[in-house]
């Protein structure tokens, strides 16, 4: 899968100071499991579904982490890359289920630096677009969409079960469903019946 550029990800952070982040969302002091489980958690437990005009938004919680010069940075300045993959309510054929990937730029929100700019989802285009069997590719604002195993009609219902914070040439952190479920009571279903 193509990259977008990793142009956008860096223009916001870099004049805004990590400090400046609520001190609970603030991990530069920690270290191994206890920043690993801090950092899932964050992400997770700040996460809210927001709705414009034809979308659906997913926003995470955003963290502050030590860099390799052990100055704070934002997450965002870690990763790269952030990746939901959805579950869909639909048919199943040969034990599969309908998917969702996205794939989109870490950037630190424009209103609030304890939050994940939004992963908006535009579901109007979605639905007006043609069934494939497959697979259905949609690159919108230097994120990729990538559906498999749809058929005869768009899942309306998506489960979010993994989110994966990517960064270049290095082990990425990886939240699976479980971990959704355990920091989340909610598990974010997102259900495209709801945008009009």
């Amino acid at each position: 899968m193509a990259r977008p550029t990793q142009q956008s990800h860096r223009g916001n952070a870099s004049s805004r100071d990590p400090a400046a982040i609520r001190p609970s969302f603030d991990f530069s002091l920690m270290e191994g499991t206890k920043l690993l489980a801090a950092t899932k958690e964050r992400l997770i437990a700040g996460a809210r579904v927001l709705k414009k005009k034809g979308q659906i938004g997913l926003e995470l919680g955003h963290f502050v982490l030590r860099g390799k010069s052990g100055q704070k940075i934002f997450g965002c300045e870690e990763y790269t890359h952030v990746q939901l993959v959805f579950e869909g309510d639909g048919t199943i054929i040969d034990g599969k289920k309908p998917s969702l990937s996205i794939e989109s730029p870490c950037s630190i929100s424009k209103s609030d630096i304890n939050r994940i700019e939004p992963i908006w989802i535009p579901v109007l285009k979605i639905l007006a677009s043609e069934l494939s069997e497959q697979s259905f590719q949609l690159e919108e604002n230097e994120t990729h969409y990538q559906f498999t195993d749809v058929y005869d009609q768009w899942p309306t219902q998506w489960l979010l079960k993994e989110v994966r914070m990517i960064k270049a040439g290095a082990a990425e952190l990886r939240l699976s469903q479980e971990e959704i479920y355990q920091f989340s009571e909610e598990g974010h279903l997102i259900d495209f019946s709801l945008i009009r």
